[in-house]
């Protein structure tokens, strides 16, 4: 086996374990692309640098775009939502309605931290210049619902 052969069988197993500490199954096919690449350089049906690299290159465009789909199915990325703490402070906070905020949309406005923040409600309307209670956030919007006790007694309760 020539050196060229052993250096494309070598990255492509460097690429292959590189997914393990870069995970996003781009590496794995880059890796099998080299490998695949050498195999083909070795049954002498390319030669020289830009065959060499336009197979690569089109094995590991080739590969990404069908495979990886396929292969991510199977073992889909690990992913999980949590709370920053910016948001789990505001969760339960009383806040005044700057503008009328509707279920249905997030053109409602809230004032929260000094700041006017888009709101959705959980159902209903909550008009301008009543209170709502943040409940938790869908990407830069709130979502808010009425308050379950008068202010003043929500107040009252939480100074306790």
């Amino acid at each position: 086996m020539n050196f060229e052969v052993s250096l494309w069988v070598g990255c492509g197993f460097v690429l292959i374990i590189l997914e393990f500490f870069l995970p996003g199954l781009v590496s794995v096919f880059l890796g099998i692309a080299a490998i695949l690449t050498g195999i083909i350089i070795y049954l002498q049906w390319i030669s020289g640098i830009v065959q060499t690299l336009g197979a690569w290159m089109a094995l590991s465009v080739f590969l990404i775009l069908t495979v990886r789909q396929v292969v991510a199915k199977f073992w889909p990325p690990d992913s999980e939502y949590k709370y920053t703490e910016e948001d789990a402070d505001a969760v339960g906070q009383i806040v005044e309605v700057s503008k009328t905020i509707h279920s249905s949309h997030s053109e409602g406005r809230i004032r929260f931290q000094g700041t006017n923040w888009p709101a959705r409600c959980i159902e209903g309307t909550i008009k301008k210049g009543s209170h709502a209670v943040i409940k938790y956030r869908d990407n830069i919007s709130w979502v808010v619902d009425k308050p379950e006790l008068p202010l003043q007694r929500h107040k009252k309760e939480k100074e306790n």
